[in-house]
């Protein structure tokens, strides 16, 4: 099926019916690396608009290049004259290196945050790549080193090591973006839609070209060591792929609906000088899975795609080419029950030179130029949603929250041919790590609540979702970061973040207990009553009762209650041992001062006295007489 390319705005591209399952995480891995089958797609070239971004054989925002149309406001890979670059281009030390003309690999970011809304529309990843070249004397630190690494193996058993390639498979540069509709007009327009460029150095118009995107991470581990003599230093791809080194598609075998997505290839083709692009796309399944062919899958009411060509011919290509390794990637194509509308759209800048970066590009002859040579620019956009590739879920979770993309050239238009040169493996569409605190404290003395705090990460628009003792609380604030917690228990949130108004991706907190400690009372604090005693009492007996610990009582209070003590005579502060009863009659007053404290901040005292009052006794003198001669004393 040839598709006519034309300026297509994409409010005509309604259909969203094979927007299923899960949203959050990388979107390319629709385009790029969904072990879909696509089938071979000649698709004509010619420059075209899409969620306001132009495929058109340039670079920078602002143009419309090979078309009568202005492109005033679109956007590009680099800031133009009008419209928005999605690079970062602020990387001076990075610019000013590759300007040098040095032969070094770099990437830049997108100019905004992951998940970035601009202009009602979702920025969810870019990213540039200049890969190494090998004309002259120069050397790629990684390019395939063996004839018979193919697409379809375990990535982990490829060889790769510094080395040279053919002028026609060297990788210059690389443009990659993925972006989600926000149509006002059609607000259920909201397709997903992947755009991607490449650059090498040959200008005779025919390239062969794979980006793969895998689900899980890939790691690439440069050889050590380095033995100039023979060059055969052997790089390590590690890949958390545990389907012969890949992640495979899983489908409900009764609706076909995609449980979980796996990797994808997108080989795009470009011969005949340029003037046609050949657009195959291929997902890594379980051969095992269809025991009876792939025929009935193509039937299925909730398929993402179909698999085989437009022409029903179906091709699978064994991991390792081991018939007997039921994995490996099978074309698939746009489901032949969706009409009308195209999905795959290509350009390249075929009749003339366009302007390079301002750190410029590497022209055939290995020079530094400040132009893509006609044809050495080639740039597609592809409608994710529309092929099914689209890993959207309104539930909130992540599907395949880390992945990698790497891009391949290969020896000729066959899936089969020989491997050569690689860029990468590098992010796109990597969804960030969501993680969410949860603090606190305890319902402590007179509070009657304490307040949760939950802290997402990376910054954004969230939702909320607050549990104790593993059972949803009713009624809270879903756009609120905070809780009140009026009860002891186990506390847990969970928070989703929004993207363009949609749930993405959810991060758990871990548990945070909220105890009830030191519940508060009143303090009050209870003194023996005053005493007051005559000198003709017993004023020893008397003071040590009143002066006893054990009548010193308290009532209230909260945690730990301190008790403490301050004696004085006369208004003069003693030691506990100088504290005893006064020796004199009238006057003589002792006392103490009882403070309680507690855990909670109250602290309170009373005071008892005891007062040895005065002898108003008139003394009586007598005569002392011969029978009692000591009256004489008195």
């Amino acid at each position: 099926m040839n598709y006519k390319i034309t300026l297509i705005k994409d409010s005509l591209l309604k259909k969203n019916s094979l927007k299923m399952l899960l949203f959050c995480c990388l979107l390319f891995g629709f385009m790029l690396n969904s072990n879909t089958k696509l089938y071979a797609q000649s698709v004509p070239l010619g420059s075209s608009l899409h969620v306001n971004f132009a495929v058109d054989g340039d670079v920078y925002s602002g143009l419309f290049s090979f078309s009568p149309d202005s492109g005033m406001g679109t956007d590009d890979w680099l800031q133009g004259a009008s419209g928005l670059g999605v690079i970062d281009e602020t990387n001076a030390a990075d610019i000013a290196e590759l300007a040098s003309g040095a032969n070094v690999s770099k990437e830049f970011r997108m100019s905004v945050p992951v998940y970035t809304v601009v202009n009602g529309d979702t920025w969810i990843d870019a990213v540039y790549i200049r890969d190494q070249n090998t004309q002259g004397g120069n050397m790629d630190s990684n390019v395939f080193g063996a004839s018979d690494d193919k697409n379809y193996d375990d990535p982990t058993t490829w060889t790769i090591k510094e080395g040279d390639v053919p002028q026609k498979n060297d990788i210059i540069d690389i443009y990659a973006h993925l972006r989600r509709d926000s149509d006002a007009v059609f607000p259920n327009n909201d397709d997903e839609w992947a755009f991607a460029a490449a650059s090498t150095r040959s200008d005779n118009g025919t390239s062969y070209i794979d980006f793969e995107y895998f689900r899980e991470k890939v790691t690439y581990i440069p050889d050590e060591e380095e033995v100039p003599a023979d060059n055969n230093n052997n790089g390590t791809l590690v890949t958390g792929g545990t389907d012969c080194g890949h992640s495979s598609y899983d489908f409900d075998s009764a609706s076909g609906a995609v449980n979980t997505h796996g990797d994808v290839i997108l080989s795009a083709n470009y011969t005949n000088g340029g003037s046609v692009a050949d657009v195959r796309l291929y997902a890594w399944i379980d051969s095992s899975d269809f025991p009876g062919g792939y025929a009935a899958f193509n039937t299925l009411p909730f398929r993402p795609f179909n698999f085989g060509d437009e022409n029903g011919n179906f091709e699978f290509y064994n991991c390792n080419n081991d018939n007997n390794n039921p994995f490996g990637y099978a074309r698939i194509s746009l489901r032949d029950d969706i009409t009308g509308e195209a999905a795959i759209f290509a350009q390249v800048n075929s009749t003339a030179n366009v302007d390079a970066p301002s750190w410029g590009t590497v022209a055939p002859n290995g020079d530094l130029t400040n132009e893509y040579i006609m044809p050495t620019l080639a740039e597609f956009g592809i409608n994710a949603t529309l092929l099914g590739l689209d890993t959207r879920s309104t539930t909130g979770q992540c599907q395949a929250p880390l992945g990698s993309v790497i891009v391949k050239t290969r020896s000729s238009d066959s899936f089969t041919a020989e491997l050569k040169d690689m860029a990468g493996p590098f992010d796109l569409g990597d969804t960030p790590e969501y993680t969410v605190s949860l603090a606190g404290g305890d319902i402590d003395c007179f509070e009657t609540e304490v307040i949760l705090t939950a802290t997402p990460a990376p910054p954004g628009t969230y939702t909320y979702e607050w549990y104790k003792d593993g059972v949803l609380i009713p009624g809270t604030d879903p756009n609120s970061n905070t809780y009140a917690a009026t009860e002891p228990g186990v506390y847990k949130v969970f928070a989703t973040v929004m993207i363009a108004g949609e749930p993405g991706c959810t991060a758990e907190s871990e548990e945070f207990t909220v105890n009830s400690i030191n519940t508060a009372e009143t303090l009050t604090p209870d003194c023996p009553d005053n005493d007051s005693v005559s000198c003709t009492d017993d004023i020893d007996t008397r003071f040590n009762a009143w002066s006893d610990s054990a009548g010193f009582t308290y009532q209230g209070g909260g945690g730990v209650v301190v008790e403490s003590f301050i004696y004085y005579i006369d208004n003069v502060e003693v030691a506990l041992e100088n504290f005893v009863a006064p020796s004199t009659c009238g006057g003589g007053v002792a006392k103490i001062r009882y403070t309680v404290s507690d855990d909670c901040g109250q602290s309170e005292f009373c005071e008892t006295t005891f007062t040895v009052a005065a002898d108003d006794i008139v003394p009586v003198i007598t005569v002392a007489t011969s029978s009692d001669p000591a009256g004489a004393c008195n």
